[in-house]
């Protein structure tokens, strides 16, 4: 399985539901045996501590949506006049009350453009939980490449060390034979606990890889026993097919929603300019007379002040902001995409090298040297050489296809193939 967060996507919801099938409804388990990356992908959106705080953020602007769209209450109001004064009106005997409902009714549509900013805050909700995924994703493929590789380096350890554990008792026969100085044997037991040290050393790496990429499903102590795919460079991915995915990234698909919403924010300031009217019905009691009457009224405010002028050239200067923030999002997410694909191209070229011909020539080396060594042609320093640099020509070809594939799962966020 090649590693990119594309094809890590496509197996996302079989590995999900494989991962399911002995759990309760809605339950990702985690594997206690291989861990593959869709797997801990599907696991990540399961379970991700970093995603549920955004997941809110929809809820929270549904909600206001509501508020949004709610009518204006009535108003009941009941008023005495005429009462508790002198004379006549020292009682309530000629006292008039009134009681009325009156209603607000908004002009300029406005309820409906408070819809529409509702919604589209809704919308900018959705994109900064997708915006969120498409990070938490990125950043679970990267551990758990780091896994990958903290288990190879353990693995490359471990083969130092059986291979200085192999030479140091072939050491003591030598000496016995009065082959090598007992000096050698001497750097040998030295070289071997140095090994022993490195694999300790790789044990608490890959330990903490391990915690690493648990903690993005919440479990800083994973069950998982290791992780398993391929990383093998193969062909080298063209610039363009990331190019031309730049327009999927979430980030531009964000920054547009924004503008949507400003610009949907200025129609409602400019419909705000329109006054609402107020209109009233009620019945009015005279006591003198014992009779009733009905009440009409109609009020409207008058412009004459504020006209919100400066609410609307705020809200348009808002998008105006928001324009200028989009085309600078694009122009960052350009570059990232160049200095992403240039990291791909020359981790893929050291890689193909060494892989080539600077791991084959090492391992050459080392079988010539030990053989040699065993044979009395060679000295200890020229065998550990030989040693040290098949050791270190496989840690770097490790890292390199480790830094392609960490190149290539920012460059499939880039191209908005992750959410």
């Amino acid at each position: 399985m090649q590693f990119s967060l594309q094809s890590a996507t496509i197996f996302l919801l079989s590995a999900a539901c494989s991962l399911a099938g002995s759990s309760p409804p809605g339950v990702i388990s985690e594997p206690r045996g291989e861990l593959e990356l869709a797997q801990a992908l599907a696991l990540t959106l399961a379970r991700s501590p970093e995603l549920e705080p955004y997941s809110w953020d929809v809820r929270i602007a549904e909600a206001a949506a509501m508020q949004a769209v709610a009518r204006l209450n009535p108003e009941l109001s009941f008023e005495v006049e005429n009462a508790l004064g002198g004379g006549a009106y020292r009682d309530f005997d000629s006292a008039e009350e009134t009681l009325s409902l009156s209603q607000t009714i908004e002009l300029g549509r406005k309820r409906m453009k408070r819809t529409a900013v509702a919604r589209h805050e809704i919308a900018l909700g959705e994109h900064s939980f997708t915006l969120k995924r498409s990070e938490v994703l990125n950043g679970a493929t990267k551990a758990f490449l780091d896994v990958i590789s903290a288990q190879q380096e353990l693995a490359f350890a471990q083969t130092a060390e059986a291979m200085q554990n192999d030479l140091s008792e072939a050491q003591g026969a030598l000496v016995e034979a009065g082959k090598i100085s007992p000096a050698d044997a001497e750097s040998g037991k030295a070289a071997l606990a140095f090994a022993e040290i490195a694999v300790t050393n790789a044990k608490a790496g890959l330990d903490l890889a391990r915690s690493q990429l648990g903690a993005f499903w919440g479990n800083a102590t994973p069950h998982f026993t290791n992780a398993v795919g391929s990383i093998a460079t193969g062909t080298l991915p063209s610039r363009s097919s990331y190019e031309a995915g730049l327009a999927d990234n979430p980030v531009l698909a964000y920054h547009a929603e924004a503008i949507r919403r400003h610009q949907a924010a200025v129609v409602l300031e400019e419909a705000e300019r329109t006054p609402d009217i107020t209109i009233g019905v009620g019945a009015r009691h005279f006591e003198d007379s014992d009779e009733s009457a009905a009440v009409l009224s109609i009020s409207i405010p008058l412009p004459l002040f504020d006209r919100r002028e400066g609410q609307i050239a705020k809200a348009k200067a808002e998008v105006g902001k928001a324009e200028a923030e989009r085309e600078s999002a694009s122009a960052a997410l350009s570059a990232a995409l160049a200095s992403a694909y240039l990291r791909l191209s020359a981790a893929h070229r050291e890689a193909g090298m060494l892989e080539s011909s600077a791991v084959p020539a090492a391992k050459r080396s080392y079988d010539y040297a030990d053989e040699g060594y065993r044979l009395g042609k060679f000295s200890y320093l020229e065998l550990k050489t030989a040693q040290d640099a098949l050791t270190s020509a496989r840690t770097l070809q490790l890292r390199a296809r480790i830094r392609f594939h960490k190149a290539r799962a920012d460059l499939e966020t880039l191209a908005g193939r992750t959410h």
